[in-house]
């Protein structure tokens, strides 16, 4: 299962759902209900429903892992067939970065094989990315992997596109290699013989 939390991380999961993957469940959850409406998913979970009333998390983790705890039983069904999860974030934020930490500590409790695959704000964001860092400390300690990608780099890779080309970027490497491992994994293939 593939689980996008946050904005960024609903965006990965469109990405990959538009682009087409064997042999695994793509679920975009959020707290911001206008935002999730427009995500392309297999499932689509609102989270925070009472606390955030779908407005989202107003870039406040604590509030992110709130709504996160309040969904937990939406989490736990999803998944209950799943025995490799793959959480993508984009951290700094509200949702992602709170939703991100409880879910890697709960899955990792319940035994899934769990993999964060995540990026990081730019670095002259201080406060996002303090909160980023701070969430990767989490995420490595409850995570099996954790992949990040710092959008301060990407132009090392982008190039000199603009910002939201840019970010684009940085949602197909993790589409791709989520997108890559899964279908290894769940695919007939010479490589699973």
């Amino acid at each position: 299962t593939v689980i996008g939390v946050g904005g960024a991380g609903s965006n990965i999961v469109s990405w990959i759902k538009e682009r087409g993957i064997a042999g695994g469940k793509l679920i975009a959850a959020n707290t911001d209900a206008a935002h999730l409406s427009i995500t392309k998913a297999d499932r689509r979970i609102l989270m925070g429903e009472k606390l955030t009333h779908g407005q989202g998390a107003g870039g406040y983790p604590q509030r992110g892992a709130a709504a996160t705890k309040e969904s937990l039983d939406e989490f736990q069904k999803e998944t209950q067939n799943s025995n490799i999860i793959f959480l993508c974030a984009g951290l700094g934020g509200g949702t992602g970065t709170g939703a991100a930490e409880v879910l890697s500590k709960e899955l990792a409790r319940q035994g899934r094989l769990v993999i964060g695959v995540v990026t990081l704000p730019f670095s002259v964001e201080r406060f996002r990315y303090d909160n980023a860092k701070n969430a990767l400390k989490v995420l490595r300690q409850y995570c099996d992997t954790v992949v990040a990608i710092d959008n301060t780099k990407l132009s090392k890779v982008a190039g000199d596109l603009p910002l939201q080309q840019a970010l684009g970027v940085a949602n197909e490497l993790v589409g791709q290699f989520v997108k890559g491992i899964t279908e290894t994994i769940t695919t007939a293939s010479l490589i699973n013989i």
